[in-house]
């Protein structure tokens, strides 16, 4: 199952009490910086690994509640890191019971994490401050507006998480603030995308060609699975509503 860090700015943040790198040691391109990910995952360095995050701003709470996210990382074995771009609906801030979440580098991509284990990865992004290239966390500030009662809103297509796996077409729906917003969710292999709303109303994913690779469909409101369709094989879309 493919996990996504950082999309919504709060919930998948992966922080923890790290180093900071000397200026002549900081990753200048992108892919110094998926090198180094890719090494300290390998070596499971957790000390290198968070001191590839950019700490600026970053408050002991948030440090404290990512720790088992950075846990749950190195108890995986590693198949590939990989650059990517960041997805068309990617969402750099959001507000929360009166407060923003946003990061506190400036994003250009994401790092794409593979586990060896079929189906599993990650996406992290990443970004600039200057000319140092940094793996992003989350800074929080209060802001006047009143607090919702949002919900953290996630929809996940899991597939073959294979280079050549099929692709797949789909739209979701959800209601925040009391206005239905669509959004895109095609991609091929897995695709998750978490958001802040009041709940999911629809979803429908289809798979692009007829063969014999699967789609399933997840959907999960505040960390709570509330829909999980069967493995589908065939081009028949998947359909949640929500009841």
């Amino acid at each position: 199952m493919k996990q996504l860090f950082f999309y919504g700015w709060l919930g998948l943040v992966i922080v923890i009490c790290g180093q900071t790198l000397f200026a002549k040691d900081l990753p200048a391109s992108a892919e110094q910086l998926r090198a180094e990910v890719e090494s300290a995952l390998k070596a499971k360095d957790t000390n290198t690994f968070t001191s590839l995050f950019n700490w600026r701003g970053v408050s002991d709470d948030m440090k404290s509640e990512m720790k088992d996210e950075t846990a749950d990382i190195f108890s995986h074995n590693i198949a590939t890191v990989k650059l990517s771009a960041l997805p068309a609906d990617f969402q750099p801030t959001n507000e929360l019971n009166g407060v923003r979440y946003k990061p506190n580098v400036v994003i250009v991509g994401n790092i794409d994490v593979e586990y060896t284990e079929k189906g599993n990865a990650v996406s992290m992004p990443y970004g600039t401050i200057g000319d140092a290239f940094y793996l992003s966390s989350t800074i929080e500030e209060k802001i006047a507006t009143p607090a919702t009662k949002e919900k953290g809103l996630n929809v996940s297509v899991m597939g073959a998480a294979m280079p050549d796996a099929g692709g797949f077409t789909g739209t979701y729906v959800y209601v925040k603030g009391g206005n239905e917003i669509s959004s895109d969710i095609s991609g091929k292999g897995n695709r998750s995308v978490f958001f802040w709303g009041d709940y999911v109303k629809s979803c429908t994913v289809q798979k692009v060609a007829d063969n014999q690779d699967w789609i399933q469909l997840v959907i999960s409101e505040d960390g709570k699975k509330i829909f999980e369709s069967k493995q589908i094989t065939n081009k028949v879309p998947v359909v949640y509503e929500k009841k």
